[in-house]
């Protein structure tokens, strides 16, 4: 269609176009180009089928008269339901759904612990759709976070102080799920102290508990309350037995790992995510990287992203999807009629030091030797000059 358009426009009458026409000169053909390199790039992609989507229909007008549903869609849940709302491509271990939906019906809140880019948010958002459809809220821990983020703390207003709730009583305010990412980040005795009591289960003397926090709004003390129902209850705040808070947390952040108190802990049932079996995880790499370079390249560049994957460091398939991604972008012919990187191994190796080195924050000299041993093992005719990049790169983040 570029084409003809360009000679019509070079068969036509006007041999200069007016300045006012700029734009749509601008816009066909000096970004014809970019469009050019981006219809490339998409040819290159491997195929996937759409992710079933959860019906998202419920408004917050519905969310009273949801509430039921809420409780017997959890009684009910099945781990068809859950896979359902996954990516097909995503390969879970087995076990991992199982043990988090049983968990789930049991009464139990839940953390998703394992490797970074196991797919720890993607099972807590699926499992949230699976029973509440978009009914719940995704957000991130920091160590910054006090009980002002979660609970609440008096903000200042025209007219004084004004109580003003944080994410959790927002949350139950309007009987949403909560999913916190990274949430072994926070400070969890200091953010989620006062919390731990409800936290505690369902179990029928719970019917009777209640936290009165240190705060008042409009001349009454702030309360949380533990009811079997939203509906009916007295008070803003009500927990009830179909909420439920979903965390997830990267072993690797040692640091902030034993913030996690025992006292925590026993309110949540933790699943592992581990990762997925050799075998998937080769299949998917492989169906990643393309197939846009000779089968011999593309062997050794899945077999050294594997050995990375299951080094000491462990790396999950998002972490390596990322990788393969910029290996296939790279090694696509532009619209100049040659890629952005001609060597797909150099590709590689940039990719593994933007994405797979930051997660090496902290490791020790063990942990990063080994990533330099995987790599010269996978192209010992480079010698080791050829990584020096990567070395520094390494030693930047790792302990010295």
């Amino acid at each position: 269609a570029a084409v003809r358009e360009i000679k019509a426009l070079c068969d036509g009458p006007q041999d200069v176009i007016a300045i006012d026409d700029f734009g749509r000169f601008y816009d066909r053909y000096v970004l014809l180009t970019g469009k050019i390199t981006q219809a490339l790039e998409i040819s290159k992609r491997p195929l996937q089928k759409p992710v079933v989507q959860a019906d998202t229909t419920t408004s917050d007008d519905d969310a009273t008269d949801a509430e039921f549903d809420e409780l017997a869609a959890l009684h009910g849940l099945e781990v068809d339901a859950v896979r359902r709302q996954l990516p097909e491509y995503m390969k879970i271990p087995p076990g991992v759904l199982e043990e988090a939906v049983t968990s789930l019906r049991a009464g139990k809140h839940l953390l998703l612990s394992g490797p970074p880019g196991t797919g720890k948010s993607t099972i807590a958002e699926a499992l949230c759709r699976a029973v509440v459809a978009n009914q719940y809220e995704l957000v991130t821990g920091t160590a910054d976070w006090t009980t002002f983020d979660t609970i609440g703390g008096y903000m200042p207003t025209q007219d004084g102080l004004e109580f003003s709730p944080g994410i959790v009583l927002r949350c139950l305010e309007q009987g949403r799920w909560l999913v916190i990412d990274e949430l072994n980040r926070a400070d969890i005795d200091k953010a989620f102290g006062p919390l731990f009591t409800l936290l505690a289960g369902s179990g029928d003397t719970q019917s009777a508990r209640r936290i009165v926090l240190p705060y008042r709004r409009e001349g009454k003390n702030v309360e949380i309350r533990w009811a079997q129902q939203r509906s009916g209850a007295r008070g803003d705040w009500v927990l009830t037995p179909g909420w439920r808070m979903i965390g997830t947390l990267n072993v690797s952040d040692k640091a902030s790992l034993f913030q996690l108190s025992f006292a925590f802990l026993r309110r949540f049932a933790v699943v592992d995510v581990p990762l997925p079996a050799r075998s998937d995880y080769e299949a998917f790499l492989t169906t990643e990287l393309g197939s846009d370079m000779d089968e011999q390249t593309r062997r050794r560049i899945v077999d050294a992203a594997l050995d990375l994957a299951f080094s000491r460091r462990q790396l999950g398939p998002a972490i390596l999807q990322d990788i393969a991604r910029f290996v296939r972008i790279g090694i696509v012919e532009t619209s100049t009629g040659e890629p952005t990187y001609g060597d797909p191994v150099d590709a590689f190796v940039t990719a593994v030091r933007l994405y797979a080195v930051p997660q090496y924050e902290g490791a020790e000299a063990a942990e990063t030797d080994q990533m330099m041993r995987i790599v010269n093992q996978a192209w010992p005719e480079r010698g080791e000059d050829a990584w020096r990049v990567l070395r520094d790169a390494l030693d930047a983040v790792a302990l010295s």
